[in-house]
Order: structure tokens, then C-alpha cells, then sequence
């Protein structure tokens, strides 16, 4: 049960440090960092008003809010319209024009080989498969090593993700194929695995969506219209899905108790923190974040096994080990996060550092308009899933992803520019 008063207190100090979001002109600032505001108290606030959870979460809280809008706020940078070399501008929409089929098109084939290698899939394109949620979730919990080439495919994936959503500008104006090519993504994943994540359907869908508003200014009472009445069906389907996939059945139909379930599903991530917070500071937590922080932009076949503790984290809030029945991946929240990692005295760096990281990153991509379709992926990436599954969710996007993107851009921009002259 919430506490009322605890409640009002929380929206408050999360309302404060965030003030200068609601000052904000240019709609995709407002996106962006109004969406960031609303994961954020949702996955990290809003259960802090849970009368279970630990009374020291709320001084955590507040110090995590303040220093992570100062990071963001930093990051962001001034409320200014940014000075864009028209060279760098033109070379930009060179390289759409000139590359960006090719790139749709070799981004494609390299996802179709997940259905030709380990396992030959393809014909379940045409006969997909029936939603297989009990295979899915057994098989995370195995030990599973990828080939070489498997890895070498997932990597370039990665890398070529950020380009295609960059390539999909052309295509702007031609809702019918921009909305069919983005269906193909999470199709071919479906086919592959029987199985696709809430969030992912979340993503591609507000990336139609926002797409569809920004590109189709004629379309947007439409639009608006249309997403209003849907959302209380998709609420609905969200709340029995996420019900089918941990073994249930689905049993809500009524929007109002299916919003009610929503909320705590997706906000009680608080009631871990007192786990946590009386659990002794280990300086190796630390060094571990660092060390994976630091080799993020290395590709993962080529530095081994340096990755964040998930697992470990999970057994001490379970109490049993990985691999135990009844063992699951426990999402702690951002401030639980930082606490475990940086210990009760260093955890405002944690959100300082997410706050510049992230904010910085919606700086470069806000800077380009042909970079909206990869801004709107980018948003999901960077409010949603950062918030919900923590820094190994979305700081990877930042450092190992758009890190590469960004560099490949500059030199083609002064390369091109150097061979022009």
C-alpha cells in the first residue's frame, strides 16, 4: 500500500530538481527529458512511497534526483538553438541518400541469418511460431555460449542498428514503408525466439508513433486521437501479457484494475533497497563497475567475460544462487544500483554520471534533424530501459554503440569535406 503523505512528499523533491524540464521549448527536449522524468520517478519514486519500503530509501532518493537533473541539465547543455557546420549538414544527408538503402538492405540480410544459422528458421517467416513463453524464459537461466560467428553477427548488428534508424530519414514522407520496415525488426526476433519483450513492443511502437506525428504534421490530430483510444487496450494487454510470460493466465479486462496492477508491477523496485543498504560496501563492486564501465566500447568476443554483477545481485535479494529453483533477475532500481556499486557515501557519482552521459547524447542527436528516427529509438534506449533495468541497460547503447556511430560519422564528415576541397 502507498502512503499518501510519503506519496505527495516524493513527487515534490522529484518535481524540484526537475523544474527547468517543464521551461523546455523544442518538442523532442520535451520528449526526451519529459519521458526521462516520468521513468524515472516511476521506476525509482513512485515505490518509494511504499509503506514496506525502507525508511533510509528516501534520503537516498533525494540526493539521487538532485545530482542526476544537475548531470542531465549539464549534459544537455544551454536551451539554445546549436550552430551546425552546413557542410557536416549536407554530408549527412549525403550519406542517407548515397548509402542509406544499402544499409536497410545489408542490415536486413545480417538479421535474417539469425534465422539461417545456428538453426535454419526461415520458414517461419511465412508459418510463424506460436508464442513459446515458458521455453523462452527456461532457456535464459542456461548456460549458453555463443560462436564466434554469433558473436560477430550480434556486434555488427549492434554497430549498423544506429546507421539504419539514421538510413530510415529517407523514407520520412512514405509512412507506409517507414512503418512496414520498422514492423520487420521485432517480426524477425518474434520468429526467431517465439517470443518478444514488452519492451521492445513499447519501443518500436512509440517510434512509429513519433515518427508518424513529427514527419505527418497533417496526421497528428489523427494520431493523438487514435493513441488515446488505443491506450486503454494496450494497458489491458500489457498488464495479461506480462501475467501469460511468468506462467499465469490473462485475467484483467478492466482498464482501471489492469492501471492499478501496472503501477505496482512496474514501481515496487524500492521495497529491494533495504537488502542493499544493510548489506557491507564491498570496494570490489566498485572496481568491477569501473573496470566494465571502461571497456564498454571494446566488442565483447575480443575482451572476455567483464561484465556488471546481475546475477550476484539477484542472489542476495532472493537469498538462493544462480541456477536454484525459483531464481530469477531482480531489478533493483537506479538508486538500489548505485548504492551496491558505490556504497552510501560515493552513490550521488553513479547519478551524476548517467545524468551527463545520457544528457550529453541527447545533445549530439538532437543537433541534426535527420537524425530523428534514430532519436526517437534512442529515447526508449535512454528513458525507459536505463531506468527500468539500470545502467547495464542502457550505458552499453551510449558507449559501445552510438560511441562507434559517432565516430565513423566524424571522419566520413571531414574526410568527405578534405576530398571535396
Amino acid at each position: 500500500m502507498f502512503d499518501t503523505n510519503r506519496l505527495l512528499l516524493i513527487i515534490l523533491v522529484t518535481i524540484l530538481p526537475f523544474v527547468w524540464i517543464f521551461k523546455l521549448k523544442d518538442f523532442n527536449s520535451k520528449l526526451f527529458f519529459g519521458l526521462f522524468l516520468l521513468a524515472f520517478f516511476t521506476y525509482s519514486g513512485l515505490g518509494g512511497s511504499l509503506k514496506e519500503v525502507d525508511e533510509h530509501y528516501f534520503s537516498y532518493y533525494v540526493i539521487y534526483t538532485f545530482f542526476i537533473s544537475i548531470g542531465l541539465y549539464l549534459g544537455r547543455g544551454r536551451n539554445k538553438k546549436y550552430v551546425v557546420r552546413k557542410s557536416t549538414e549536407n554530408k549527412l544527408i549525403e550519406l542517407i541518400d548515397k548509402y542509406g538503402t544499402t544499409i536497410i538492405i545489408v542490415f536486413f540480410l545480417l538479421k535474417l541469418t539469425s534465422l539461417i544459422y545456428p538453426q535454419f528458421l526461415l520458414h517461419r517467416l511465412i508459418v510463424p511460431p506460436a508464442p513459446d513463453l515458458t521455453s523462452v524464459f527456461a532457456e535464459r537461466f542456461e548456460t549458453q555460449e555463443s560462436s564466434f560467428f554469433e558473436s560477430i553477427r550480434y556486434y555488427l548488428l549492434s554497430i549498423l542498428s544506429p546507421f539504419f534508424f539514421l538510413s530510415l530519414y529517407k523514407y520520412r514522407f512514405k509512412p507506409w514503408k517507414l512503418v512496414l520496415l520498422l514492423i520487420i525488426i521485432p517480426y524477425i526476433d518474434y520468429c526467431r525466439v517465439g517470443y518478444i519483450g514488452r519492451g521492445d513492443m513499447l519501443q518500436y511502437l512509440f517510434i512509429i508513433i513519433a515518427s508518424l506525428y513529427v514527419f505527418l504534421p497533417r496526421m497528428r490530430k489523427l494520431i493523438v486521437i487514435s493513441f488515446a483510444v488505443f491506450l486503454p487496450t494496450l494497458i489491458i494487454f500489457m498488464v495479461n501479457y506480462t501475467q501469460i510470460r511468468i506462467g499465469g493466465t490473462a485475467s484483467v479486462d478492466n482498464t482501471f484494475e489492469a492501471l492499478e496492477h501496472l503501477i505496482f508491477y512496474e514501481s515496487n523496485y524500492p521495497l529491494w533497497f533495504s537488502t542493499i543498504y544493510n548489506e557491507p560496501f564491498d570496494i570490489n563492486n566498485l572496481i568491477t563497475y569501473f573496470k566494465w564501465l571502461i571497456t564498454l566500447p571494446i566488442p565483447g568476443f575480443l575482451k572476455g567475460d567483464i561484465g556488471l554483477k546481475g546475477d550476484e545481485i539477484a542472489g542476495l535479494l532472493l537469498g538462493i544462487d544462480s541456477g536454484q529453483r525459483g531464481f530469477y533477475i531482480v531489478l533493483p532500481g537506479l538508486v538500489g544500483e548505485s548504492v551496491y556499486y558505490f556504497g552510501k557515501y560515493l552513490f550521488w557519482i553513479h547519478s551524476l554520471l548517467v545524468g551527463l552521459l545520457v544528457g550529453y547524447t541527447f545533445r549530439i542527436l538532437n543537433r541534426h534533424h535527420q537524425m530523428g528516427i534514430l532519436l526517437f529509438y534512442s529515447v526508449f534506449e535512454l528513458t525507459y530501459f536505463i531506468n527500468r533495468g539500470g545502467t547495464g541497460s542502457g550505458l552499453p547503447y551510449i558507449l559501445k554503440i552510438l560511441l562507434v556511430f559517432f565516430i565513423i560519422l566524424y571522419f566520413y564528415s571531414r574526410y568527405k569535406i578534405k576530398y571535396d576541397r
